[in-house]
């Protein structure tokens, strides 16, 4: 039987290593590329304390379209919503912990899914 010292010695290791796996704000110019049509657009984010801002550039009607959404602290996931004019995509995405890359789901015009994948430039 594990001793009351053993068990805590685990949890405490256990809460060091999920603590040591930080993740990098996704801030920077990147490409997302939709899988769905093999198309890629910019995508301009900054995080700060979990809270994404942005712009996005449509390719069908060129607008520079804002991008909000949030992260959880210091992790891998976020969401997010491209916001143009006449349409928005919901994004749910997981990021590698560089922040270099994310992939994930998104609905784009209320209803039609599909899979990107997002790359930091340089």
């Amino acid at each position: 039987m594990f001793s009351r010292f053993a068990i805590l010695a685990a949890a405490v290791l256990v809460s060091t290593a999920a603590q040591a796996e930080t993740f990098k704000p996704l801030t920077g110019t990147f490409t997302i590329r939709w899988i769905n049509n093999d198309a890629t657009n910019p995508i301009t984010l900054k995080e700060v304390n979990g809270k994404i801002t942005g712009t996005y550039k449509s390719d069908s009607d060129k607008a520079m379209c804002n991008v909000t959404g949030l992260r959880e602290q210091g992790g891998a996931l976020w969401q997010g919503t491209i916001i143009c004019p006449s349409w928005t995509i919901e994004l749910d995405g997981a990021s590698t912990p560089n922040g270099r890359m994310s992939a994930g789901k998104y609905f784009a015009y209320g209803d039609a899914p599909g899979a990107f994948v997002m790359t930091r430039g340089k």
